[in-house]
């Protein structure tokens, strides 16, 4: 089970986790530390502060995976935009002999299914995402390809 928590602070936080954590010792179930992870957004050049369970230390992530969205440390959409890329590739490469490369079946056949495997991956929750021009050139780098 993913769970997500969100705080401004850092102190904020690890009052959550102890809070959450002493809920789940009240159930009979602990956090477990190493496969828990902390995505820090540093707002300077600080050292990453350390949050710890009743289990122990927490460790400290650069990027992961959301809801099916990679989300960076340094909230570069760059790495997300490749990630959907190689993701709709994966899809594409498995769907090729079966579909794409198929002589029974026609081109608009061919086109429904890469409409609704292909672009759907590509794009999936872009609408969360402001792409500017080199990542809109690697959609269509990728479409062309593709088609």
């Amino acid at each position: 089970m993913q769970k997500t928590l969100a705080c401004h602070a850092p102190d904020g936080l690890q009052r959550q986790l102890d809070a959450i954590s002493s809920a789940y010792s009240r159930a009979g179930l602990v956090i477990n530390s190493k496969r828990t992870e902390v995505l820090y957004l540093p707002s300077d050049s600080s050292l990453p502060p350390t949050f710890n369970t009743n289990r122990g230390q927490l460790g400290l992530t650069e990027q992961f995976t959301y809801l099916g969205s990679l989300i960076t440390s340094t909230c570069d959409l760059t790495v997300e935009i490749q990630y959907r890329v190689n993701l709709a590739s994966a899809s594409f490469g498995r769907l090729s002999k079966r579909v794409f490369t198929n002589r029974d079946l026609c081109t608009s056949t061919k086109m429904a299914v890469y409409n609704a495997i292909g672009v759907s991956t590509l794009l999936y929750a872009c609408e969360r995402r402001t792409a500017y021009r080199c990542h809109i050139r690697t959609f269509e780098a990728f479409h062309i390809w593709c088609l």
